[in-house]
Parts: C-alpha cells; sequence; structure tokens
C-alpha cells in the first residue's frame, strides 16, 4: 500500500465507496493513526490520496460524525473525539469476507450496527479481502483483533477467517449458512445458523398437492441433501446438478451467466429434465441467470415449468411474475444476531446455539 494513503478503495467489492471510507478511516482511528485530537486529513487531500470524490468524503465524514467519533470545528477541520471519553459501552467488531454478492452482508452490517449503536457500543467492520489466488488476507483482521475487542461477530461461515477468530480468544457470535451440528470453539458464545431447507415440509404438500412427480434441483454450490431425502421418501423423483466452484465466490456476474448457461444447455440437451419441478434451492443471483435462460428460449412459467426459487426478503430474482420461493429473511435474521450479541454484552443468559429457517411462499411459478 502506499504509505501516502491511510488505506486502499477496492472498486471491485460490493461495498460502496462511502461506507469503504468511512470503515477505512474508522479502523485508522480506532488503530492510532489518527489519535484522540487530532484532525483528519482535509476533503480535498482524502479525496485525491484515496480517488474518490470529495462528495464521497463528506458522505463519509457525516457518518463518523453521527457516530461521535469526529467533531468538526470552523476553520480547524474534522477533529478525532476520544472514544473513552464518549462513554462508550464496549467495542463490537463485525467480520465480513470480502463479496460481490452483497445483498444480506450489507444488509445485516446496516441492522447491526445500528441497534448495537443505540445501545452506546462502538461499532468497527472489517471486510476480509483475496489476493489474486483467492485466498482471504488475514492480516488486517488479526490487526483489528490485536486491539480492545470486547466481541467479533462473523457473517458468513469462512474457515480461515474462522480460525482466526478462535485462536484470538476473543468472543464472537457466529452467523452462518446450513452449518450442521459442530461446536466451534468455547469462545463462539453464540452459534446462529439459517437452515436453507426451512419450509420444505411446505413446499413438498404444494407438490403432493398439485401432482408433482419429479424435480430437477439446479444447485449452484451444492445439494441441499434433507431436501433431496424429503422428496425421494414422498415418492418424487430427484436429478440434481451442480454448476459453480469456488472460481466463482464473490463473482456475482460469473454466478448469474454460470445459471444462465447451465439451463441454455438443459433447454436444449435435456428438456424433460424440466417436465416437473424447476428449483433453485441455494443461490438466488444462479437463479436470476437461469430464468433469463428460460425466458431468452421462449419458456413460460408455470404453463412449460414451474419454478421454486431461493430468494433474499426484498430483493430475490427479478421475473414478471412473483416467484414461489424458499424465502430467506435478512432484516429478522440480524435482528436474532443483535439481540444474542446484546445479551452476551450485557451479560445475561443466552442461547449456545439457535436455529433460524427460511420459509416457502406460493407464487405464480407454481401455483
Amino acid at each position: 500500500m502506499d504509505e501516502s494513503r491511510p488505506f486502499e478503495i477496492d472498486r471491485r467489492s460490493g461495498t460502496s465507496l462511502t461506507s469503504q471510507v468511512a470503515d477505512g478511516l474508522r479502523s485508522s482511528i480506532v488503530t492510532g493513526r489518527y489519535p484522540a485530537g487530532s484532525c483528519l486529513p482535509t476533503l480535498t487531500r482524502l479525496s485525491a490520496d484515496l480517488g474518490v470524490s470529495m462528495n464521497t468524503v463528506r458522505a463519509a465524514f457525516r457518518q463518523l460524525s453521527d457516530e461521535g467519533l469526529i467533531v468538526s470545528r470552523t476553520g480547524i477541520g474534522s477533529i478525532v473525539q476520544s472514544i473513552g471519553r464518549r462513554g462508550r459501552r464496549g467495542h463490537v467488531l463485525l467480520v465480513f469476507p470480502e463479496s460481490k454478492s452483497s445483498f444480506y452482508l450489507s444488509v445485516m452490517s446496516y441492522h447491526l450496527r445500528n441497534v448495537l449503536m443505540k445501545e452506546g457500543f462502538f461499532v468497527n467492520e472489517v471486510v476480509v479481502p483475496m489476493d489474486a489466488n483467492r485466498r482471504h488476507v488475514l492480516d488486517i483482521l488479526e490487526l483489528q483483533l490485536s486491539k480492545s475487542v470486547d466481541l467479533a461477530i462473523q457473517i458468513q461461515r469462512t474457515p480461515s477467517i474462522r480460525r482466526v477468530l478462535v485462536d484470538s480468544g476473543i468472543p464472537f457470535v457466529a452467523f452462518d449458512f446450513d452449518c450442521g451440528n459442530k461446536i466451534i470453539s468455547q469462545n463462539c458464545v453464540c452459534h446462529i445458523c439459517v437452515h436453507l431447507d426451512g419450509g420444505a415440509d411446505d413446499l413438498l404438500r404444494h407438490c403432493l398437492e398439485s401432482g408433482v412427480s419429479s424435480v430437477f434441483m439446479a444447485c449452484a454450490w451444492s445439494p441441499c441433501d434433507a431436501l433431496v431425502q424429503l422428496f425421494r421418501e414422498a415418492g418424487i423423483s430427484v436429478v440434481v446438478r451442480q454448476f459453480c466452484t469456488s472460481e466463482y465466490y464473490g463473482q456475482q456476474e460469473a454466478v448469474q451467466r454460470a445459471g444462465m448457461e447451465a439451463l441454455q444447455h438443459i433447454i436444449v440437451e435435456e428438456p424433460h429434465l424440466l417436465s416437473g419441478l424447476l428449483l433453485f434451492p441455494d443461490d438466488d443471483v444462479f437463479a436470476s441467470g437461469a430464468l433469463t435462460a428460460l425466458t431468452y428460449a421462449g419458456w413460460r412459467t408455470p404453463e412449460d415449468v414451474k419454478v421454486v426459487t431461493l430468494s433474499n426478503k426484498g430483493a430475490g430474482p427479478v421475473y414478471p411474475k412473483t416467484l414461489a420461493r424458499l424465502e430467506v429473511d435478512v432484516e429478522a435474521f440480524s435482528a436474532c444476531a443483535a439481540e444474542n450479541a446484546l445479551a452476551f454484552l450485557n451479560r445475561k443468559d443466552s442461547p449456545l446455539r439457535v436455529d433460524l429457517e427460511t420459509r416457502y411462499v406460493k407464487g405464480e411459478s407454481f401455483p
């Protein structure tokens, strides 16, 4: 990194430039680059050093001012406030892996930060980047954990990041999707697990009521074994295909294109697989590309093919008809993570594990 710059901006990241500037300045304050009583660089200087507009830096300054980290003084500049003198109750670190598919990461960050800051906690965020070989660069996380951190919250299971948190000994809340039954470690104070097969019973009931006898499960990453078993035990045949590998991780456009190319192949080479129900159980971006392929090929839903997809509530795949879906309520899951984090920080009892589920919602794509 250029020593004249306090941090780097990554324009490939799914995080907005304003958030990156605010997070970088916040980290620089916490780690002592800008100590209490010092002035931050001017808008003009930061704009030039970081290669962003002055409006972006100005918006980041407003965010830090709202948090009480800096105060503006006419003729002087933006002065760093003392964290201790502001009476913060503790320091919480939000830990995210780098990702271009950032909807639920950004929603969770927003809600967790708001809840915890309203309760008087200082909240910092670190996005762990990847190098050219797609390995996570852990230096920045290790640096943040070397400071005074009362609790870390890890969003999205990433083994290398998890190992750093476990080795640090700092208490942390883990938020995972389909994480199995493993106990992480003694310093994991709450393990929140979201099951993507939640609502499976309702989906199966709908299939049986509608006379569905076969399911083609088009997976981006991995088969949903619980769903497969449930269908087969009910006498419904299931064909499962996986189309994405680790090289697609964090590459939203690549995942969407993989979905489109996968369905283009199926339509041409194996159209019989689409005679029952087409199910996308694990990735709404992948589903979005696949639905594009169906539409381009002139296939109608549900006349030609019935469709159910995974969907983040409020940000599912865009389609002319409402989609039947296994819905992930990110705001509700964020509230659960915040509630259990606050229980630990306030020295109240909280469960060591919380299981959450998606829910099945009917739509026009599978009436």
